[in-house]
């Protein structure tokens, strides 16, 4: 059984290579900043460049060790693969000119996890929760490569900041003993013998600790619910004498609960460390995804939306920058455009524009004008629209209305006829009310006798007979001018 976070003497940790001496020809080395089971990171800078790095060397105790140089070359790889911005970055690897092992990554600038939580102690639910998302987003793309971290502990925790990021951010570092699946390697891809014990235990899952080789992607599921306890809590979720005691409490104690420590947080998280850290793998969570949206849930906070926080963090990082290369169908270019298998945009112009870069306030001007421009023109279509039917309505109502009308007005005997064109009231032009009234009267005939009179309500009722000689009573009521609703 091996045990890498053994610590030796100080002489077995540190490198054959001291302060001041110059490796691979371009990589001066500064000062140790921090040192772990198998090496020791030093501060650096690159001699062509000017750029201050960060330089792994493996310890003098495993330089000669096969295992431990395959390891060390192992964790170069993975973090090489995984390209995230919450994993630390590696620029180079090789050997020095004694055989010594190095790995060059880049420098941060901040505290472990671990540190912070021994300096200020339970950390905020808030603050908890987006750095618990940022570690979690590095191991699902560890996870969708087929990399297991085996080692996920504060301690390889790294809270920094960035000049393209607005705020704090989380890094995981040391995949030193991470388990990788690759075609060349053994069914397991981490050259780990079985029973062989690798890891940290206080956050190491149960299978890990008894030191099975099917351990998969569900132990970084375990250690990340026991930082999570650590970092609401501030403090573990075992303790123990020796290294054998904690794998004891970890195989066989019932988990603790959140609530029982830190009484101010909600009640629902305890239901999620039981599940995130139970003991039988296939009773967890089965996807880092599944546990924060289990966490979030619990903690009754809506889970931030990665695209947003992305779109964010770009819009802010691109603040007193350059133009920003497009990449939507809305973007335009002055220049070339070069369209590359796969879709990737190419641009050969120096100046880019794109909808995000013009304000938003320049848009409101031409809005309300084509606004104001529909309603104008909608008016005058209906306006139009009226006024073309309104002869028709207004002649189509003579030609009801003038008919009683004629019935009612008579004339003397002595009046002269009028032409039959004049008697005709759908022929009279459309005038206003009182001229087509006065038109009536005049194209009116005389009153027959037995003629029926029109009363003003619109009703026929039969006139007597009047005797003979006597002329028709030429008195009438005017009726009132009927309701055109214009």
């Amino acid at each position: 059984m091996v045990d890498i976070s053994e610590q030796g003497d100080e002489d077995q940790d540190l490198p054959s290579r001291l302060a001041g001496t110059v490796i691979a020809g371009k990589y001066r080395i500064e000062a140790m900043i921090g040192r772990g089971g198998m090496g020791s990171v030093w501060s650096a800078t690159h001699l062509g460049l000017g750029q201050r790095v960060a330089v792994k060397l493996i310890a003098k105790r495993y330089a000669s060790s096969r295992e431990a140089r395959q390891r060390f070359d192992l964790e170069a790889k993975a973090v090489a693969q995984l390209r995230s911005r919450f994993v630390v970055q590696v620029y180079d690897n090789g050997e020095t000119e004694d055989g010594t092992p190095y790995i060059v990554m880049e420098l941060l600038l901040g505290e472990s996890l671990d540190q912070r939580i021994q300096r200020q102690g339970a950390m905020q639910l808030d603050a908890s929760l987006r750095l618990i998302g940022q570690v979690g987003r590095a191991l699902t793309r560890a996870h969708s490569l087929g990399i297991v971290h085996r080692d996920l502990k504060p301690e390889n925790i790294f809270l920094t900041r960035t000049e393209d990021d607005d705020g704090e951010i989380a890094k995981v570092l040391d995949f030193g003993i991470a388990k990788i699946k690759s075609p060349e390697s053994d069914a397991g891809g981490s050259g780990t013998r079985t029973g062989a014990v690798l890891g940290t235990p206080l956050f190491m899952s149960p299978e890990q600790a008894r030191g099975l080789k099917s351990v998969d992607h569900r132990t970084d599921i375990y250690s990340l619910g026991m930082v999570t306890y650590m970092m609401l809590t501030g403090q573990s979720a075992f303790s123990g004498e020796s290294f054998g005691d904690i794998l004891v409490a970890i195989c066989t104690q019932p988990l603790p609960t959140i609530h029982a420590v830190a009484r101010w947080l909600p009640v629902g998280l305890d239901a999620w460390m039981q599940r995130a850290c139970a003991r039988e793998a296939a009773q967890r969570y089965q996807s880092i995804d599944e546990l924060l949206e289990g966490l979030y849930a619990a903690a009754g906070v809506a889970r931030p939306n990665v695209q947003s926080q992305e779109m964010a963090r770009a819009g802010s990082s691109g603040l007193g920058r350059g133009p920003v290369v497009p990449t939507g169908a809305n973007a335009a270019t002055t220049g070339a455009t070069q369209v590359a298998p796969g879709g990737e945009r190419r641009t050969t112009s120096a100046v880019t524009v794109t909808g995000a870069d013009i304000p938003k306030r320049s848009m409101a001007v031409p809005v309300v004008l084509g606004a104001s421009v529909v309603v104008v023109l909608g008016a005058v279509g209906v306006y139009a629209l009226l006024s073309r039917k309104a002869p028709v309505e207004v002649q189509t109502t003579q030609q009801i209305v003038s008919a009683p009308l004629a019935s009612v007005v008579t004339t003397p005997p002595s009046s002269v006829a009028p032409s039959s064109s004049a008697n005709d009231p759908a022929k009279l032009p459309p005038k206003d009310e009182a001229a087509r009234a006065q038109t009536s009267e005049k194209a009116a005939p005389s009153q027959q006798k037995g003629s029926t009179v029109a009363r003003p309500s619109g009703r026929l009722a039969p006139e007597p007979a009047k005797g003979p000689g006597k002329a028709p009573d030429t008195k009438t009521t005017k009726p009132k001018s009927p309701d055109l609703g214009f």
